[in-house]
């Protein structure tokens, strides 16, 4: 779940086990829900049950891979992602992918906007 991204239909189907599991559904019966499956989601603080989407929780693995890559350059996996991927010569301002790329860029690059939404790029020394 953490290095590649989960399509939409295995992501849908984890959360149906998470909901059949939570309402006690079987095959051949369905109980009544009391609660909706949104508020059964929201934090425990907020009065939820502290469920979380498996395709939100995939795409915040995939984030937490992204920043990892821009903030730890000395460690030895980012070095030998920027020196296979490191096309752009400058990884952190435009990241993309060719067929023949590995399954974890080509997930890190379909989420390289979205991520580049919820950070700020600080100019330093």
């Amino acid at each position: 779940m953490q290095y590649a991204k989960l399509p939409k239909t295995l992501c849908d189907d984890m959360e149906k086990i998470q909901r059949g599991f939570l309402w006690g559904d079987k095959e051949e019966r369905r109980k009544p829900h009391l609660i909706g499956w949104d508020i059964c989601c929201l934090s425990k603080n907020d009065g939820g049950l502290g469920f979380k989407s498996p395709r939100l929780m995939n795409e915040a693995f995939l984030m937490k891979i992204l920043w990892n890559l821009i903030n730890k350059l000395d460690d030895l996996w980012c070095q030998v992602l920027y020196s296979k991927y490191g096309r752009n010569k400058d990884l952190q301002y435009e990241i993309s992918s060719q067929p023949y790329d590995s399954p974890l860029w080509k997930a890190l690059s379909s989420i390289w906007e979205q991520f580049q939404n919820h950070i700020v790029w600080q100019l330093g020394d």
